[in-house]
């Protein structure tokens, strides 16, 4: 049986940010898990457009990401009491 898979997002655009940091920690804690990590730019997407089929390729990537993945794990830093449009 194959390693179950953990998708982990991070929200923030600074490389190595405390957040992206926090994410990292708390993904690789997880034993014998393979982990994808989007974060930073590659979460940079454009405005979703009902109108268009069009996807960057950083947007298929995330699809593709989220599609495979067996669990998840988003970490944002706090904005204004909320969390981080990226997310």
């Amino acid at each position: 049986m194959p390693n179950p898979t953990l998708l982990a997002l991070g929200g923030s655009t600074t490389p190595l940010s405390a957040t992206e940091r926090a994410l990292r920690i708390a993904a690789e804690a997880a034993p014998d898990v393979t982990v994808t990590f989007l974060t930073g730019r590659a979460l940079m997407l454009p405005i979703y457009d009902t109108e268009s089929r069009h996807r960057t390729s950083e947007a298929l990537a995330l699809i593709e990401a989220a599609r495979s993945a067996d669990g998840v794990i988003i970490a944002s830093p706090g904005y204004h009491g909320g969390i981080s449009g990226m997310v």
